[in-house]
């Protein structure tokens, strides 16, 4: 009837006027290249306002158009009138299709998931459930007609890569198995979409709490409570309720959509948007797995950033394990709303406490939310990946040994800023300050000072890791255990902690600040001629990129002159010119401000610069002794910077980093001597420079193994040494501008010394430490690449200390 073909059309101009699809993934170029043959876009259901929107989007993205009308393929159709139910679409279609397919012609199903309003499911009222339509639950035409009112702006399509017909039709099968094979294929796919996109079916917060009081677990300790006599069980269930209403998040979208329109905003006007690397990994896995996401924790607007970065991308934001002293009043129930679920610093002595917080985690993960947490606990103020704090890693191994019918991927996140928000504060705690608590009146302060240029926020999503696989390998009775708290269970948490924060060190961002910082705070009184300084930057990068620290690693593609110019601009650089040309150079502040954004990249520039380093101070040293030398320190910097060779492989990454430095004239070579830099060379600055970026590092184990080898024969505990290192590192860091100020920290020391004591280099003797020839040995390889000056002015501090 053509009147009603008239106002079909004028319907569907209607809405393409005022819908604002946004379309995604954003790769779409890689879907494009792989079309070919007939192409037919799949539906989840036929629906006419599915049918616009859908067009809109497959022009704006510049998708092949329709051949025909009967190249839509629904795999639903609704019947009834107001309450509308849902059955499979008829195998017609589908069966034509398959006899084509068989005949030897190329088809191809292109699946739309079309989303007005990303609201999961869950219990909710009337009105709230008639205006938020879900997508594929039930509803007839009013509810659509209103969900097209109301999302207009809320409307997501997301494009799938295409499936071929051709190889999922078997020739040994009949046309209707076959048919069923495809719906069945489409099915779920469409519901790993959903998932992906709005996460998996909410119960509301009132049912989740109830059932937490009344699961086995927390019954369990209720019981045993009972029966020592300290309450009667009403009391307990009833803290054990208070207990999970503290814990619980309280996910809906309205807190999701007014964070959404505040950080849109925020990130635009503070920062210059947010960057996302490796997303699409995470696309894929989102509808299959538990997603564990674990990001490093630079700044307190980590917990929005990921969360921001995911629904912008179309996924499901997480459910973030944020710290109890950030449940603050407005600020808690926004966060709360947006997915926080709050933790106590410590669960001691709180055995009910304990088990309700287990089993609210054991739900989310069994049900197969995605979960995030920091693996670091608090914020670095280094600019440093933290030694672990594995409270939640074991508790997220004990659900999976409970029940692992709902696979974990573990996502490791690196998280970059270009300047973060609370570099001022960071600074006064590295100074010594006391941290302080979170609170209103502290967000009100940082709110005031984000004026100025903030730079760029970078989120790279790293290697996913596996949980069935990483314990498969480490443990491969693990499915046998009878219990969730098996005796290796400590030591498998330490190892996926560990391969976690390297592989996050892996997924690092060479940032403009980063690079510019490791580039002027390896000069000393941290001043360098612009020609000096672009050199030195140009040259890093060169390095980073010809000898990539990890496939995961990316760069900020800018010119040297553009990274200077942009620190400039952000206030950490300072110029001065002269009838020389320009000079640039750091303020006390911003040489410590600085060392911040250098650590983020530490990592990356390890190996090359131990080879500079142990050739900066001496005439040569032949090839295979210098690869000696530098693998034997390794082993103590993998442990402090978490890198990611194993000892096996470092032997050929260094023999990598070797052939790049001689062939860009860095070290030099005569016969089968390795040599420095030609002297006076614009290659020799560069490797001093080079070989300044390690040497912190060095002095710091080599003040170490003086003190040990100066008492011997005298009593020293390791509680001693760990306090007269300090005591020397400061001393030195005075006498020599140190601005790093982890060369002093006392965690870094232990940590050190604990090395040694695993590696058997010094033993504990009733308390007091003891040392062999290995001590020794690696005194002497010390001391063949240390410089004299820093020996002197270490024999002359140690006095000091012991004074101390």
């Amino acid at each position: 009837m053509k009147w009603l073909t008239l106002i079909h059309y004028r319907i569907a101009t209607i809405i393409r006027l005022w819908i604002r699809p946004t379309v995604l993934p954003s790769e779409l170029e890689s879907i494009q290249a792989e079309l070919e043959g007939d192409v037919y876009y799949v539906l989840h259901d036929r629906s006419f306002t599915d049918l616009v929107a859908a067009q809109q989007a497959i022009k704006s993205c510049s998708l092949p158009a329709p051949a025909s009308r009967d190249h839509w393929y629904p795999l639903t159709e609704k019947t009834g009138s107001f309450f509308a139910r849902r059955q499979v679409y008829d195998a017609h279609q589908a069966g034509q299709l398959i006899q084509r397919a068989r005949a030897g012609e190329i088809i191809q199903f292109v699946p739309l998931s079309i989303f007005w309003g990303r609201a999961p499911k869950r219990e909710q009222s009337f009105w709230r459930l008639l205006f938020s339509y879900n997508n594929y639950e039930l509803g007839g035409g009013l509810r659509k007609f209103l969900a097209t009112i109301a999302a207009r702006k809320d409307l997501e399509i997301h494009v799938s890569k295409p499936l071929s017909l051709n190889e999922l039709v078997s020739h040994d099968q009949n046309d209707e198995i076959s048919a069923r094979k495809l719906h069945r294929v489409l099915r779920v796919h469409y519901r790993h979409v959903k998932t992906a996109v709005v996460g998996p079916d909410l119960s509301h917060r009132r049912t989740v709490v109830r059932d937490l009081v009344k699961s086995r677990a927390v019954q369990q300790v209720i019981d045993e409570k009972i029966k020592a006599g300290e309450s009667s069980r009403e009391q307990l269930e009833a803290q054990a309720q208070k207990y999970g209403n503290e814990i619980a998040s309280n996910y809906n979208t309205r807190s999701i959509r007014i964070l959404d329109i505040f950080l849109t905003r925020f990130w635009n006007k503070v920062y210059d948007g947010v960057e996302v690397e490796g997303i699409q990994r995470v696309r894929a896995l989102a509808g299959t797995h538990a997603v564990v996401y674990l990001p490093c924790h630079r700044s307190h607007i980590d917990y929005l950033l990921l969360s921001y970065a995911l629904f912008k991308q179309g996924l499901a934001a997480p459910h973030i394990a944020a710290g109890i002293n950030l449940n603050l009043p407005i600020v808690g129930r926004l966060l709360r709303g947006a997915g926080a679920f709050f933790i106590r610093r410590s669960f001691r002595g709180k055995p009910l406490y304990t088990a309700v917080f287990n089993e609210y985690l054991h739900t989310l993960l069994r049900r197969g939310f995605p979960v995030e947490f920091f693996i670091e606990g608090g914020r670095s103020r280094t600019g440093r990946s933290l030694p672990p704090k594995t409270g939640m890693m074991a508790l997220m191994l004990r659900s999976y040994l409970r029940d692992h019918t709902k696979p974990i991927a573990i996502v490791p996140i690196y998280v970059g800023y270009e300047k973060v928000l609370e570099g001022n504060t960071y600074l006064g705690e590295l100074r010594g300050k006391s941290k302080k608590s979170e609170s209103i009146f502290g967000l009100v302060k940082v709110v005031k000072t984000l004026k100025g240029e903030f730079g760029k926020v970078r989120a790279n999503f790293g290697e996913p890791l596996f949980l069935n696989s990483f314990l498969d390998a480490q443990q491969p009775d693990w499915r046998e255990v009878s219990s969730d708290k098996p005796e290796w269970l400590p030591t498998v948490t330490n190892q996926l902690a560990d391969e976690a924060i390297t592989r996050i060190n892996e997924a690092a961002h060479v940032n403009r600040v980063s690079l510019v910082a490791a580039a002027i705070l390896c000069a000393p009184r941290q001043a360098l001629g612009d020609t000096t300084l672009l050199a030195q930057i140009d040259f890093y990068k060169e390095l980073l990129q010809a000898v990539p620290y990890s496939q995961e690693t990316t760069f900020d593609d800018h010119d040297p002159a553009a990274m200077v110019e942009h620190c400039e601009k952000l206030g950490f650089v300072e110029k001065r010119e002269d009838s020389m040309g320009a000079v640039y150079h750091l303020s006390e502040v911003n040489s410590v401000l600085l060392t911040y954004y250098r650590n983020n990249i530490q990592h990356l520039l390890v190996i090359p610069s131990l080879l500079a380093y142990a050739l900066n101070n001496k005439r040569g040293i032949g090839r295979k002794a210098l690869i000696q030398l530098v693998s034997s320190v390794y082993p103590y910097l993998k442990k402090e910077l978490y890198l990611n060779l194993e000892l096996s492989d470092v032997e050929t990454a260094i023999e990598t980093h070797l052939a790049f430095l001689l062939e860009r004239g860095i070290l030099t070579t005569e016969g089968k001597i390795i040599r420095g830099a030609k002297p006076g060379s614009n290659q020799q600055l560069i490797q001093r420079l080079l070989a300044a970026h390690c040497q912190p590092m060095l002095e710091r184990f080599y003040i170490v193994l003086s003190l040990i080898r100066a008492a011997d024969q005298q009593p020293l505990s390791t509680k001693l040494l760990e306090q007269k290192s300090v005591d020397v590192a400061q001393r030195l860091s005075m006498i020599h501008g140190i601005h790093s100020p982890e060369f002093f920290d006392k965690r870094l020391f232990a940590g050190f010394i604990d090395q040694l004591y695993q590696r058997k280099v010094i033993q504990c003797d009733e308390g007091f430490i003891r040392f062999d020839k290995p001590l020794t040995d690696i005194l002497y390889l010390a001391e063949r690449v240390m410089s004299a000056e820093v020996v002197q002015n270490l024999r002359l501090a140690k006095p000091q200390a012991e004074q101390s």
